[in-house]
């Protein structure tokens, strides 16, 4: 009986994790740009991340940018970050420091720039919400430069 709990629990486990991941997108092969309309809701609490795939392994350095609106009631805090890997073994890096919205307006474009040459090929776009609220990322756009 115990090793049955066992399991069930690790597989809750691994279906939460997984539930967190909302999308996987691929940059074209010969682009180095990508632009993402998402309408998705955060909800409370819970770490929600998009996966974007380079499509080549060229060193670069990254800029990040986040269109978030608050709908009636919205978090009181929503905290976004960029990581880097280079290969799927590989854990993730953070790429920047993490930017806070405190929520101040209806809406916010949030960048995050880095000028650090790295050789990463995936990238995760990390946001979590604070508080009881709506808070949905609108648009996401992510370009890679070539260095």
């Amino acid at each position: 009986m115990k090793k049955i709990l066992i399991i069930l629990a690790l597989v809750f486990m691994i279906i939460g994790t997984a539930a967190s991941q909302n999308g996987t997108y691929t940059i074209p092969s010969k682009n180095t740009y990508i632009n993402i309309t998402t309408d998705y809701t955060l909800t409370n609490a819970v770490t929600s991340w998009f996966l974007i795939k380079g499509a080549r392994d060229i060193a670069s350095t990254q800029d990040f940018e986040v269109h978030l609106d608050t709908l009636v009631s919205g978090h009181t805090n929503v905290a976004v970050s960029l990581y880097g890997r280079k290969f799927t073994s590989d854990s993730w890096e953070q790429i920047g420091s993490t930017v806070n919205w405190a929520i101040t307006t209806a809406d916010t474009t949030i960048l995050i720039s880095n000028t650090s040459i790295n050789r990463y090929r995936d990238y995760k776009l990390n946001y979590t919400g604070t508080g009881t609220g709506t808070t949905t990322i609108a648009n996401q756009q992510f370009k890679i430069w070539n260095e």
